[in-house]
């Protein structure tokens, strides 16, 4: 019985992706050792001539003829349990300053030279060949990503937007300025999303917004003039850059968006990506500035179209097509030397992102006519990524300053809040709680305490190797000889910061379940992207738009559990046995 109980206290805790606590033991204090092979010496019965000896407990109605001496007892002292020890101990002086980096000054300069040609669709003065392009638009919660992919030439073009170096210069923040109006990619230097300064707002926080609330015409406003500044650069930069590639070529265009596989199964918000790519491209095709109202009128623009029999010119005719990121991600491996289609092929994806940790379990093979298929074992989004463990830190820490008598920590504490909701940083956070604010002393009891521990083992733990890793298994997909040692990615800019790289050597061992290690694997960078100043372990923060640039997806489906066969434990010769009588 004890056995059963320790197996399912196993299987709860793995499945939380946590560890049963260690077994504590009591140990008993005797005071007279009795020795089992020494017998116990009968004692003399001794007459007590005291009138204690002699009193027997008496009966109900003989305590009540007793008199009451209850009055000539001692008063009894009420002992109050000692208090609780503190969670932590902080010490914050007068002089005691934030520690976090504004990101708004560090975003480097927008390359906007580009977008006076990215109104163009196509770049010949003659023509003497045509071939389909693709951009991959990799729009992600703090920064998009964008590739160009031609696979007739099998190439693929990194589309730089700042002046910085490695990989900043791919990275443009998801941000959008508005200025009377019109919208840009420059200006503006506030910190708060939609807050004006000098007649000019900056709106922040788009996909995630969207996400939430897909319906809000407001928020779809953002994100299509947004998307159609984006295309208009990658367009621009790439007539300017190469336009000896594709001047005399006729280019059929596609456009390849990504989505988390839990938002890309969505079909209503799935349509609602589509359809806002499908303007973006209407809008980055205008000589017109990108204003309010002309955004408002493409999108109803564009509902109409979708109900009408018209054909549409070639400028507008575009193939848009919403792509799971982890099919994305994985494709410079699958289509490497590297890729094995005689080996299992089960993969374990984990992208940390600013937003969210998108976390999956899947199989990968080859389809016909050059395309993949994807079928999915488990699947989780949740929003486990840097700046919500940044507002985790941050409710602490106001919590926390508050709570002193101090004047100047309730300072400190509205401070705080300035830096607490944009999710576009392209400046790291903290490591760590602790170095929140210079100046501080803090010091937690216990390990528990620590927010930091708390969001990593409850929260991106508890996701990545319970609900993701652990839940392959428990829902039947895959047997633990499938799942020990299997291939795991990490990819994403959180996986810069140190708090979540633990999960390379987190995931590598699960005590009481050894079959739960996960190998970690390295994405390298393809021989055919150009990306100058790309460094080999940045690669990643591409991966997905280098992906969608030239990945041809087949099926993305949901895999079915394996069905279970209950085989009887114990067998007996008249199982087989046919008796006479039934002949």
């Amino acid at each position: 019985m004890a056995g059963v109980f320790e197996a399912a206290m196993r299987s709860a805790y793995a499945e939380k992706g946590l560890e049963i606590p260690e077994k504590k033991t009591i140990t008993l204090h005797v005071k007279d050792e009795v020795r089992p092979s020494q017998p116990k010496k009968k004692k003399k019965k001794r007459h007590n001539s005291s009138p204690e000896s002699s009193i027997k407990i008496a009966t109900k109605q003989e305590q009540a003829r007793l008199p009451d001496l209850s009055c000539y007892e001692a008063p009894r002292k009420n002992v109050s349990p000692p208090p609780a020890k503190p969670d932590y101990e902080l010490i914050v002086p007068e002089g005691a300053q934030l520690a976090i980096i504004d990101s708004v000054s560090h975003v480097g300069r927008y390359l906007e030279n580009y977008l006076a040609n990215g109104n163009r669709v196509q770049a010949y003065s003659s023509i003497t060949d045509e071939r389909s392009v693709s951009i991959g638009l990799d729009f992600g919660t703090s920064s998009i990503k964008t590739v160009i992919g031609d696979s007739a030439l099998e190439k693929a073009f990194a589309v730089p937007f700042r002046d910085l170096p490695d990989i900043g210069r791919y990275l443009l923040p998801s941000r959008l300025y508005e200025t009377a109006g019109k919208y840009s990619l420059v200006g503006g230097s506030s910190t708060h999303r939609d807050l004006k300064l000098g007649g000019s707002s900056t709106h922040r926080d788009l996909k995630l917004a969207l996400v939430a609330s897909p319906q809000n015409i407001e928020l779809q406003i953002h994100v299509a003039a947004f998307l159609a500044l984006v295309i208009r650069h990658a367009r621009g930069w790439l007539f300017d850059e190469h336009a000896d590639l594709y001047s005399r070529t006729k280019i059929y265009w596609k456009l390849a968006v990504g989505l988390p596989v839990a938002y890309q199964l969505d079909e209503e918000l799935s349509k609602v990506f589509v359809h806002l790519s499908e303007v973006a491209w209407m809008l980055a095709n205008t000589t017109a500035e990108i204003s309010t109202d002309l955004v408002r009128a493409a999108i109803a623009r564009s509902s109409e179209d979708a109900h009408s029999s018209d054909s549409i010119s070639d400028d507008a005719d575009i193939e848009v097509e919403v792509i799971t990121e982890i099919a994305a991600q994985t494709y410079g491996f699958v289509s490497s030397s590297k890729f094995d289609k005689k080996a299992p092929n089960n993969f374990l994806m984990v992208d940390v992102g600013a937003g969210t940790v998108d976390s999956s379990l899947f199989h990968v093979k080859p389809a016909r006519g050059g395309k993949w298929d994807f079928e999915l074992f488990t699947t989780v989004v949740e929003p486990h990524g840097v700046m919500n463990l940044h507002r985790h830190r941050i409710d602490w820490w106001q919590k926390a300053l508050r709570a002193l008598p101090e004047v100047h920590g309730a300072k400190l504490a509205e401070l705080l809040e300035s830096r607490k909701f944009p999710t576009d940083r392209v400046i790291a956070i903290p490591e760590c709680v602790t170095k929140y604010l210079v100046g501080t002393k803090l010091s937690f009891r216990e390990k528990l305490c620590n927010p930091d521990h708390f969001f990593y083992q409850r929260k991106v733990v508890a996701q990545v190797r319970g609900k993701t890793y652990w839940r392959t298994w428990k829902d039947g997909f895959l047997s633990p000889e499938d799942l020990k040692e299997i291939p795991v990615f990490y990819c994403g800019g959180g996986m810069r910061m140190s708090y979540y790289n633990d999960l390379r050597h987190e995931m590598r061992l699960m005590p009481n379940f050894t079959w739960l290690c996960a190998n970690p694997k390295t994405l390298t960078i393809p021989g055919n992207l150009e990306a100058p100043g790309l460094k080999r372990e940045d690669y990643d923060r591409l991966s997905v738009a280098y992906g969608l640039s030239l990945l041809e997806v087949g099926k993305v489906v949901r895999a079915l559990p394996k069905p279970k066969i209950d085989i009887p434990m114990e067998f007996s010769w008249r199982d087989n046995y046919v008796d006479k009588d039934q002949c």
